[in-house]
């Protein structure tokens, strides 16, 4: 009997040990959960962040394009009144061809100056076509670690 009492509390023991070992492994467990819930919410909130930094960038983007546009306008505008100053000129009339090389100039530096703006504009929306094609990369990036983070959190 004492034997099978020896044995019977060698067991209980064997089995209190193997019981907290469980405890805390669960106990590590929910932690590792908790942490992966916790990237899981980081990485949402960056993907939101970003989401919301690339529509801002797209609509400065429009508006940019818009600007271009109007610029493009201004411009053929510009050398229409460039194209009628130079008919005039060319019908060799003296006093409207005095007028019309003034005109001329002024048309060919109000020309000068919108087809510069219009080349700056263009260079920004080049930079911000980039901008945005790096935070599409970034948004992308940060929905795989989001997607990694779920099926290891569902793990």
């Amino acid at each position: 009997v004492r034997t099978e009492l020896q044995l019977v509390t060698s067991q209980l023991a064997t089995a209190a040990t193997d019981l907290e070992a469980a405890r805390q492994q669960l106990q590590v467990s929910t932690e590792e959960i908790e942490s992966l819930r916790t990237a899981e919410a980081s990485a949402r909130a960056e993907a939101e962040t970003q989401r919301a930094a690339l529509q801002s960038v797209r609509a400065e983007l429009d508006e940019r394009q818009a600007a271009a546009a109007q610029l493009q306008g201004s411009v053929d505008a510009l050398e229409q009144e460039l194209a009628l100053a130079r008919s005039a000129a060319d019908a060799g009339l003296s006093a409207e061809l005095e007028a019309a090389r003034n005109a001329e100039a002024a048309v060919r530096t109000e020309l000068q100056l919108a087809t510069s703006q219009l080349a700056s504009v263009r260079a920004e929306l080049d930079d911000r076509q980039t901008a945005a094609d790096q935070l599409r990369g970034r948004v992308d990036i940060l929905e795989q670690e989001l997607a990694s983070a779920r099926s290891a959190a569902d793990a």
